[in-house]
């Protein structure tokens, strides 16, 4: 008799119908996972800018250990206006206070063979061995880079960095350039002009006063205006070799946090000091920066914060009353 049964044959695998429901979900679990994934990120990148300024301050206060001061803010014979000549015949007058803490950063193979009374971008090699100040600062180093700014694609200087001294809070009295004249900063960093700043002429408390904090590459209307980059954007200044005053080793407490703008001395002679983002601390950060106190804490500090306090903070001996922010 001829076999009846039927072949079956059982299938394997998805309709496409089922594939698309299962891309769907995938798809959704994902748009799910993504923001959380990226949160964690932001965090870890942010505690590691934290430990950056946890750094810089307890290298601060070994330098000033050592030394019997605090780093200053520059040599410059005219104090915040800088002028032309160095304070110190044997330091170059732009000599920045990142410089002198790298001894006390594990940086010390930079600090022995950095030329102290030439320039950053000096070419001069003493020894022959291909070494020059020029070679030295020829790169960003980590522990001064926030990994939460992007990387600028034009920075001015190759040793770009992301944190700044603070030099407290300074008015503008009269004159321009290089005859300009200014009251003299009074933050926990200041230029040697006006003497040497010990941690005992910190008398608001260093837990009340501000050290270091952030000054990123997020000033949106900066840009090239002459050279091979002109239009170009430039994002800041923020420099950890050369200490020039206008925002590229430290920043001022006379204009808030994140201002995102810059002002230019031709559109306001007599106030673009306190109004130009570039003078000023500011972070990528979501609603504030991080801010080393010298008290060697960090914290981070609301761009909402009283601009009373956040002055008070910026200020060494100012007398103010802190209460919570």
């Amino acid at each position: 008799m001829p076999d009846l049964s039927v072949d079956v044959r059982l299938r394997r695998g998805f309709t496409l119908i089922e594939l698309l429901v299962v891309m769907a979900i995938i798809g959704v679990l994902v748009a799910l996972l993504l923001p959380a994934v990226q949160s964690a990120r932001e965090a870890a990148r942010r505690t590691q800018c934290k430990n950056n300024l946890k750094q810089v301050a307890l290298a601060t206060y070994l330098f000033h250990d050592a030394h019997l001061q605090l780093p200053p803010a520059s040599y410059g014979t005219k104090g915040v206006n800088e002028g032309t000549a160095s304070v110190d015949s044997n330091v170059f007058i732009n000599y920045t206070p990142f410089l002198a803490i790298l001894p006390y950063i594990e940086q010390g193979n930079i600090s022995t063979k950095y030329q102290k009374n030439l320039a950053p971008t000096d070419t001069t090699d003493p020894d022959g061995d291909g070494i020059t100040n020029n070679s030295l600062t020829s790169a960003p180093l980590s522990v001064f880079s926030c990994p939460s700014m992007p990387i600028p694609a034009l920075p001015p200087r190759p040793a770009w960095s992301s944190y700044g001294f603070s030099r407290g809070n300074y008015s503008y009295v009269s004159g321009s350039g290089n005859s300009s004249v200014w009251t003299a900063d009074d933050g926990a960093i200041g230029s040697l002009f006006y003497g040497k700043v010990r941690m005992a002429d910190i008398v608001d408390g260093t837990t009340n006063t501000l050290l270091a904090g952030e000054m990123h590459y997020s000033l949106t209307n900066f840009l090239y205006t002459t050279g091979a980059n002109i239009g170009q954007f430039r994002g800041g200044n923020t420099c950890w070799s050369f200490g020039h005053p206008h925002g590229y080793v430290t920043a001022s407490t006379n204009l808030r946090m994140n201002v995102p703008t810059v002002v230019e001395r031709t559109d306001d002679p007599d106030n673009y000091w306190r109004r130009s983002g570039l003078f000023g601390f500011r972070s990528v950060h979501e609603g504030g920066c991080h801010f080393a106190l010298c008290d060697g804490s960090v914290r981070f500090i609301s761009d909402s914060i009283s601009f009373d306090i956040y002055q008070a903070l910026g200020s060494r001996a100012g007398g103010e009353v802190i209460g919570e922010y």
